[in-house]
């Protein structure tokens, strides 16, 4: 491991993304592709003429009043995402300072919307009828996942020394 010292011996500065930040970089890599799968492959249909007339047209075989609201919801937060994570995946690999801040960043809003997506896709009728075991269950997963990254950029060493440009 080459480790470059500062003038404080207490700084050090990692030239390269190892340890539990190469799963870190993994991620950063995945969840763009995995968000625009979301929205190419399950949003956007739904904005078609005929999906959302389905949706969102009283009488319609699949309406529910919060259709509507929902599906802009998702789209709107799942870009925000999307924007956000390519942005961070450039920023990552530039190693920049701002790295971190914008992790923690985008890790809460993320837990914050899929917390608020979970909840209005219970008001739908259709979810009612679903298994309630595996969505708690993934939601305990992002609360856990969220928390521990979160704390792992605020005080891990190798972070503060990765991202120093």
């Amino acid at each position: 491991m080459h480790i470059q010292r500062t003038g404080n011996a207490a700084e050090q500065h990692y030239p390269n993304i190892r340890g539990w930040l190469l799963l870190v970089a993994v991620g950063v890599i995945l969840l763009p592709l995995r968000l625009v799968g979301i929205l190419v492959e399950d949003l956007l249909p739904a904005f078609s003429k005929e999906g959302w007339a389905l949706l969102t047209t009283p009488g319609a075989a699949f309406y529910h009043r919060l259709n509507a609201p929902i599906l802009i919801f998702e789209f709107g937060g799942n870009s925000l995402l999307l924007v956000g994570s390519l942005i961070l995946a450039v920023e990552f690999f530039r190693k920049r300072k701002r790295v971190p801040l914008m992790i923690v960043v985008l890790l809460l809003f993320a837990l914050l919307f899929y917390v608020g997506d979970y909840f209005a896709a219970h008001l739908l009728a259709a979810v009612a009828s679903q298994s309630e075991t595996e969505p708690v269950l993934d939601l305990v997963v992002a609360v856990l996942v969220c928390a521990i990254l979160v704390w792992y950029f605020l005080v891990s060493k190798r972070v503060k020394g990765t991202f120093v440009h």
